[in-house]
């Protein structure tokens, strides 16, 4: 019977996908055996070092676990890895962990995850064992990855369970959730995302000022939560529906090194709200305004750290980590043990450092019935944390959650495993950021957006059946305003922001970019709201608003690449009523975009001018567009073949063809496919699906060295049939 009830409930998660939930431990500790299997590229074994051990055990004790030397104990957990050295990177080598994780439990119980990790040293060889010790936390995640879901699964199936919660207090025992399913993002229609910089908005209540210098870029300049609610419907007849706040709750109201502390995230007590910006009647009257518009909040929540020279540092030092400043941004240990630019690091391990957090954030939840959290510095902190905490508080909230996470990362693959393995449902979606600066404002190829949304199928369902829990955005309070990044250049402001309304995602926008403000870093960035009646901005981002919010297919189209070049993108977005086409032609001539037979007689293409972004709404009868959807989520197959030119390979050397595709390797030329000589040519052949686009390069893979071609990545598209590509080494 309890055979059946194991069986069962794994059906049940493999059909309805993974519950994120708080971990679960064992109530009486159960022996496991650990196990090792790691080597060198070589095959040589490497030892795995105190860390690796110590983060390992540790979490398996928080499951409950005991370790045995008994390698015939009821649970038995398997690591087997290589340690290999890839390419050089600037001044650094770049080393790759691949390996495997498997857990056998009782009954017949398994699970096996395959993962990598990269971590970049100035040292070539022998380093091994430092590797290990950098990515010790990250592997000890795997080996949660590969024991926990079965632990999860033991215990449904009616071993005893007790919750892993806090011991702090009492209250926060008696008040933790019970295990909480991974809210989908929810789908508002026509939503669109502003930020609000509190002290940067409105001041509406000049008694609360203080100190507060308008004149001064790092002074706080008088804004509030009373301005805020007297400008609310500057925000809504923008037509924006959410208003996502800075951090509110009591800061350090003092500069740091010249650094100002207006901004809200130098934490000193989650439970109170900033003098300066109010009191909690205010944020509740906030929050009723909000609502009688139609109009949602999200708030601002800081785990990682507390103000500098903060009072907790002296009267709970327990609750802290102590290695110092981040050095390496590529050691994933320090990046989550280490202080960010000096900042107090919380040890969010510490049961009294997450009860803290958890009831400060449980607090304004209950009371404000939020819709959404945006979490703060998120690669910051264990993804551990993160799965538990977002369970957690979405078991205390009455609605779905809006959970945020803020990645600040360009590489897809690790913005959707941050959103996967942490629990959240939505992701600002950095990687697309990057493309479209590079694209709309420093000339680079489209292809790089092509490439970005060709990969939105790593992120997991709950980022919403439309994807919209990825929130694209242009800018943002930590980066180069969007004027600025393009040179003042407002024509391709215009055309970035019209592309990023047009595409899948929730568009966000901050304060101040309906006016033009501009500012290349902090504070200039930061500077105050201006509120210009009749700025050519204001009318334009209305316009996209409006555009947007009567369109719905700008929201919902199932997405398809009709064209794809060096200077020319176009996207086709199918909905249930109508279609649109999206298209980006950097080049100096005009292009002509063939639509697929479905969409014809209606119109049989669409002619793009040179330098222009554009969108372009298809009506088009419900069954054509039926039909069209069924033929693009059912892809023909398309062979690739991709000839090489240029290359001189020596004794023992191969070239490979690395790129964002699974096929390729997901970057990583020691996975990806070897060119083979046919007929005096270097000659790679590719089964792919119509419709994807690959970014790639061609690499020179000698043993364990691999030398990449120094050119801009390489775009393509594969269309049915088959398809021909000549690349010339480094052209």
């Amino acid at each position: 019977m309890r055979l059946f009830l194991i069986f069962f409930t794994i059906l049940l998660t493999a059909h309805f996908g993974c519950a994120t939930s708080p971990k679960s431990r064992l109530e009486a500790p159960e022996p496991v055996f650990v196990q090792w299997e790691i080597v060198d590229a070589t095959g040589i074994g490497v030892q795995t070092g105190p860390l690796l051990e110590k983060a390992a055990r540790d979490t398996l004790e928080t499951r409950g676990f005991e370790l045995s030397d008994n390698s015939n104990a009821p649970w038995r957990v398997t690591t087997k890895a290589r340690v290999s050295r890839m390419m050089r990177v600037d001044r650094a080598y770049r080393w790759v962990v691949t390996g495997t994780t498997t857990t056998l439990g009782p009954d017949g119980l398994e699970k096996t995850v395959k993962w990598l990790h990269a971590h970049h040293l100035d040292v070539e060889y022998a380093a091994e064992p430092r590797v290990l010790e950098a990515l010790a936390f990250r592997i000890a995640d795997e080996i949660d990855n590969s024991a926990g879901p079965l632990v999860d699964t033991y215990l449904r199936a009616g071993a005893p369970v007790e919750k892993a919660v806090s011991k702090a207090t009492p209250k926060a025992e008696e008040a933790r959730p019970q295990a909480a399913k991974v809210q989908p993002t929810p789908d508002v229609p026509g939503d669109l995302i502003y930020f609000v910089m509190v002290d940067r908005f409105e001041n509406g209540d000049p008694a609360n000022d203080e100190d507060a210098d308008p004149q001064d870029p790092q002074a706080f300049h008088g804004g509030d939560l009373r301005g805020l609610i007297n400008r609310i419907e500057w925000i809504h007849q923008l037509g924006f529906k959410t208003i996502w706040l800075s951090p509110v709750f009591t800061m350090r109201d003092t500069p740091f090194y010249g650094h100002g502390a207006f901004h809200g995230y130098w934490l000193e007590n989650p439970f109170e709200v900033e003098p300066r910006f109010g009191d909690e009647a205010t944020l509740v009257e906030l929050k009723n305004a909000l609502e009688a518009r139609g109009m949602r909040l999200i708030l601002d929540i800081v785990v990682n750290h507390v103000a500098p020279e903060s009072e907790r540092v002296k009267t709970h030092p327990d609750w802290f980590h102590t290695n110092g400043p981040i050095q390496n941004w590529d050691d994933p240990k320090e990046l989550e043990t280490y202080q960010v630019h000096g900042l107090p690091d919380l040890n969010q391990s510490n049961p009294e450092v997450y009860a803290w957090l958890f009831e400060s954030t449980k607090k304004w939840v209950e009371l404000l019935e939020p819709d959404g959290l945006r979490m703060d510095a998120v690669k910051h902190v264990p993804n551990t944390f993160w799965k538990r905490f977002n369970a957690e508080i979405q078991g205390v909230s009455k609605k779905p959650l809006f959970i945020l996470g803020e990645q600040l990362s360009g590489d897809v693959t690790e913005v959707a495993k941050t959103a996967n393995n942490g629990g959240f449902n939505a992701m600002f979606d950095f990687p697309l950021h990057f493309a479209m600066v590079d694209v709309f404002c420093k000339d680079a190829s489209p292809g790089k957006l092509a490439s970005v949304l060709a990969q939105d199928h790593l992120y997991g369902a709950q980022m919403g059946a439309h994807r919209q829990g990825l929130v694209t955005l242009l800018d943002n309070h930590d980066l180069s305003r969007i004027v600025t990044s393009c040179v003042g250049d407002r024509g391709r402001v215009l055309q970035a922001m019209r592309f990023m309304f047009s595409v899948r995602g929730t568009p966000s926008v901050i304060w101040g970019t309906e006016v033009g403000t501009d500012g290349s870093g902090e504070p200039e960035n930061r500077s105050s709201m201006r509120f210009e009646d009749g700025h050519p901005m204001t009318s334009s981002i209305q316009d996209l608003a409006k555009q947007r919010a009567r369109h719905r297919v700008l929201e919902t189209g199932v997405d398809h690449v009709l064209a794809l070049s060096d200077e020319f993108f176009a996207l086709l977005r199918v909905g249930d009523e109508e279609a649109a086409l999206v298209v980006v032609n950097t080049s100096a001539a005009l292009k002509t975009v063939l639509l697929p037979p479905e969409l014809q007689p209606q119109r049989m293409s669409v002619d793009v001018p040179a330098n222009t972004t554009d969108l372009v709404i298809i009506d088009v009868p419900p069954d054509a567009l039926k039909k069209l959807k069924n033929r693009i989520q059912t892809p023909e197959s398309a062979k690739v073949r991709v000839e090489a030119r240029g290359v001189e390979l020596k004794p023992g050397q191969k070239l490979v063809f690395a790129g964002s595709l699974e096929e390729l390797g997901s970057w990583d030329p020691m996975n990806a496919p070897e060119f083979e000589v046919k007929n005096g040519m270097l000659v790679l052949e590719l089964a792919l699906d119509s419709g994807e686009v690959a970014a790639g390069k061609l690499v020179v893979v000698d043993g364990q060295n691999s030398t990449w071609e120094e050119r801009a990545d390489r775009y393509f598209l594969a269309r049915p049939g088959q398809i021909l590509l000549r690349l010339d080494w480094q052209r």
